[in-house]
């Protein structure tokens, strides 16, 4: 299904302007400090959507949904319906819960923090404090770097 995931994906960030899709990953244009989107989690017969908000000044190995939830109103049935009427409900459901700030902003992640378990807070909560106390060319590098292995687009310049 992941295969599916990524063409549905691409199709929602044709119809809701601001996303882009990388695979299952739908992203706010334009990333510099962090991947904040959706992603669709699709087992079959089913599409879950997840809001996440991915530090990527951090050391990742891979793209995660760890610091995200399934949204509670973010169930769609995929089931003997074309994937251009299920990329049309996935784009309603986003739509309900495009708060992201224009800008990114660290807001974004805490926003992401409330609502997840203690212990995914707590890394949260570091990885804004580091966010907070360092030197941003060296964030941006590094940022860069994880945009580069992911093949995110972007627009944004490492210092």
């Amino acid at each position: 299904m992941t295969k599916m995931a990524d063409r549905i994906a691409t199709k929602v960030s044709r119809i809701i302007s601001g996303l882009s899709a990388t695979g299952p990953y739908l992203h706010m244009s334009n990333p510099e400090f962090f991947l904040r989107g959706f992603a669709l989690d699709m087992p079959p017969g089913s599409c879950y959507v997840i809001k996440y908000c991915l530090p990527l000044y951090a050391d990742i190995d891979f793209l995660h949904l760890s610091f995200g939830y399934r949204l509670n109103d973010g169930y769609v049935s995929t089931s003997g319906r074309t994937e251009s009427e299920i990329a049309n409900s996935i784009a309603d459901v986003i739509r309900g819960h495009m708060d992201f700030a224009p800008q990114e902003s660290i807001e974004d992640i805490l926003g992401i923090a409330r609502l997840v378990d203690a212990g995914t807070r707590a890394e949260i909560l570091d990885l804004v404090s580091i966010f907070d106390a360092s030197d941003k060319a060296a964030l941006r590098q590094k940022a860069a770097s994880n945009r580069a292995k992911f093949a995110i687009r972007s627009e944004h310049q490492v210092d």
